[in-house]
């Protein structure tokens, strides 16, 4: 037991660090230009849109106004905070687990929020790719303007495992509530 209270407090404060991180980095990239310079040569981003999963030339990019830079960050966030509060809750999971908590109602609440978080964050994403694109590409010449959205296989992974998290929430919360009526049983 004292090995998963270990384990418990390191993922609580490396979800904590990421949940911060992941609602930090997408102004950091967005509004810095040498960091968007720089990120355009590592994942290879081309003049003609080629393996490009933006929906603008960097070049370009690195031209835009610092207004409009900060709109397409903020366009870039809201799934990134429905991602970021269920990693938030599943922080305060492992803080659950730190305690001993393992089975309770209490835990059981946390699995399903962070299934809905997840959910939530991936099919945000949808209209947010609409705005992000439009934002992104609105100072381009008419005809040039882009409006995008796309749907993977990862989302569907995405909603099919947080469809099993919330699944395994309800168990537990089941469970937590048969052991109780038994334990009233004589």
């Amino acid at each position: 037991m004292k090995n998963i209270q270990k384990l418990s407090r390191i993922l609580k404060y490396v979800l904590y660090g990421w949940a911060t991180a992941n609602v930090a980095l997408p102004f950091f990239i967005f509004a810095n230009g040498k960091v968007m310079k720089n990120l355009s040569f590592m994942v290879g981003f081309d003049k003609n849109n080629h393996h490009n999963t933006l929906p603008f030339d960097v070049d370009k990019y690195l031209s835009f106004t610092t207004g409009h830079k900060f709109l397409v960050a903020l366009s870039a966030m809201p799934s990134e905070i429905a991602y970021s509060i269920a990693l938030i809750f599943a922080a305060k999971l492992f803080e659950c687990y730190e305690k001993g908590n393992y089975f309770s109602v209490e835990s059981a609440k946390k699995f399903g929020n962070i299934g809905k978080f997840f959910i939530l964050s991936v099919l945000i994403s949808y209209p947010q790719e609409l705005l992000f694109t439009f934002i992104s590409t609105m100072k381009e010449p008419v005809g040039q303007r882009l409006i995008r959205i796309t749907a993977s296989n990862h989302d569907v992974t995405a909603i099919a495992m947080a469809l099993m998290i919330i699944v395994v929430g309800w168990v537990m919360k089941e469970a937590v509530q048969l052991k109780k009526d038994q334990d009233l049983t004589v």
